[in-house]
């Protein structure tokens, strides 16, 4: 029987930017001939090529070094050619093909950016609405927002923050 995959690692989220692509088999394997893709999901771009010179066997281990680090908070799949990992009887591995198989999501490793915030500047109107754009999905979390004087820099109001989500346009609501 040709050898086939047990596990397969990384799976579902929280992977390194640099992982290590590992693949179990069902028996002690060899190096064949063709090539490991990673693709971003997205779009179904490659971004790395894979040969045999990226791959450490041990016994029913293959370890895979990728070339480049990945970005971070995407989700990726990993194609191998069929052929590229054989048994002690050259019978090939039958490959992995398509994003269901193998795939994968990066960790977020970027904090978010505030990208815009009303009011500002002088003569700004006074309204009980601050409003905070942020880069990315937030969460509040507990702390204050504290707003000052541009003047002497004194505290001009304060508001208590305790849990609550932002959605998904980066919009959400700060009672306090």
């Amino acid at each position: 029987e040709a050898p086939y995959y047990t596990d397969l690692w990384p799976q579902s989220g929280g992977s390194e930017l640099q992982p290590q692509l590992t693949i179990r088999f069902s028996e002690t394997i060899h190096l064949g001939t063709g090539e490991i893709a990673v693709y971003r999901q997205s779009d179904n771009q490659m971004v790395d090529r894979l040969s045999g010179g990226n791959v450490r066997l041990s016994g029913n281990m293959a370890i895979i070094s990728l070339n480049s680090p990945l970005a971070d908070d995407t989700r990726y799949y990993v194609e191998v050619t069929s052929g590229m990992f054989l048994d002690g009887a050259g019978q090939g591995f039958g490959g992995i093909r398509g994003p269901w198989t193998w795939s994968f999501r990066t960790m977020d490793q970027t904090a978010p950016q505030l990208v815009d915030k009303r009011p500002q500047g002088s003569g700004a109107s006074l309204s009980p609405w601050l409003n905070m754009t942020f880069s990315e999905p937030v969460q509040w979390g507990t702390g204050d927002v504290i707003i000052h004087e541009t003047a002497n820099g004194s505290v001009a109001g304060q508001a208590r923050v305790s849990g609550g989500t932002i959605t998904d346009g980066g919009f959400g609501y700060l009672n306090g």
